[in-house]
């Protein structure tokens, strides 16, 4: 075996340099050292690398191999982008080799190839994940209904199925409450719905194993994807008791999930940026770029923004209690302070003075 220090430098200019193990096919012969330095008398011979000693490592290494050493020598990542690094300028000054040209343009290849897997790879994830989302809501409407209990879901899985949005992590549920029956708190909802079907649904402790209160999940049949489900009841965070339908306040249905109105769900996720862009929490004032962002998405959803600007329901009571309203010019105040090019459609609803 060759003593490490009697290797020559991974980037040392008189080593010869040869083609990524992961380029095999594409740039068959080692690029001669003697070219890049552009003519110098010493040379290597050709070495073809063995299957036993190459391993195709991606982007992760590069194998540089000479006839002295017994191993292979791998480069870091931050080595490789040295190396292709090299072989741009050269490019760039007209010094490059085709068997170099082979290099980078399989480089590149599998750069792109390597970034559209991680991004498949990550959308079906994603997917399945909103398939659980999605029968998580299903199952839980249907138990509800068969209690006798009306609900509507909000959050970001609201959000999802009321146009172009990021997938959600969880599904929100809003209960009404009727006002001559007994009252019902939300650790009793998620215990009626794990005793009707607790072959889907579990309750899990908290951070705080002390905390009155246990969260609600869901799990699939093949039991690898879970989601959370949270029950909130009328006065939570300001949200009403959608009791008496009306023009403001319908609840909209979209493939079969009750939606609460979309006024509702833009008003509470800008009150959702507003808590977390104040927040002295770290893990809450990193939410605010997602919160902001979410703001964005909803005001551009125009086939729902544009029924919102002919009714401006912002003082209905039903849907907003008058510390709602006020809360609400101030949040949506800041929110045009923070970010002045979206204060158009604010104006357009009549949130805001123009």
């Amino acid at each position: 075996m060759t003593a490490k220090k009697d290797r020559p430098s991974r980037l040392d200019p008189r080593a010869p340099v040869f083609r990524p193990s992961w380029l095999t096919g594409l740039a068959n012969e080692r690029v001669d050292q003697a070219e890049l330095r552009g003519g110098e008398e010493e040379s290597w011979d050709e070495i073809t690398p063995d299957d036993d000693d190459v391993q195709t490592l991606g982007l992760e290494s590069l194998t540089l191999q000479q006839d002295q050493a017994e191993d292979p020598v791998f480069l870091t990542k931050k080595q490789i982008k040295e190396q292709i690094k090299l072989l741009k300028k050269k490019k760039r000054r007209k010094m490059i080799t085709e068997e170099e040209v082979a290099v980078l343009e399989a480089y590149e290849d599998e750069k792109f190839i390597r970034k559209r897997l991680i991004r498949a790879q990550k959308e079906d994830k994603e997917a399945r994940h909103m398939c659980c989302v999605f029968m998580a809501a299903k199952a839980t409407i249907t138990i509800l209904r068969q209690c006798g209990i009306r609900c509507a879901v909000f959050g970001s899985f609201a959000c999802k199925l009321y146009g172009d949005f990021r997938y959600p992590n969880d599904v929100d549920f809003l209960i009404t409450q009727p006002i001559h029956a007994p009252f019902i708190d939300a650790e009793q909802v998620k215990r009626l719905i794990v005793e009707n079907d607790p072959s889907h649904f579990y309750l899990k402790l908290p951070r705080d194993p002390h905390a009155p209160y246990r969260i609600l999940h869901y799990r699939l049949d093949s039991g690898l994807q879970h989601c959370k489900v949270d029950i909130l009841l009328p006065g939570t965070i300001y949200l009403p008791n959608l009791l008496e339908p009306s023009r403001n306040t319908q609840i909209t249905v979209i493939e079969g999930i009750p939606l609460v109105p979309f006024s509702l769900l833009l008003l509470h996720k800008l009150q959702g940026w507003a808590d977390h862009e104040v927040s002295n929490e770290a893990h809450k004032r990193r939410k605010r770029v997602q919160d902001a962002a979410d703001v964005r998405r909803l005001l551009a959803m125009d086939k729902w923004v544009r029924v919102l600007r002919e009714t401006r329901p912002w003082k209905d009571k039903n849907l907003f209690c008058e510390e709602f309203q006020e809360l609400t010019k101030v949040r949506v105040k800041a929110y045009c302070a923070r970010f002045p090019k979206r204060r158009r459609p604010w104006e357009e609803l009549g949130l805001i003075a123009s």
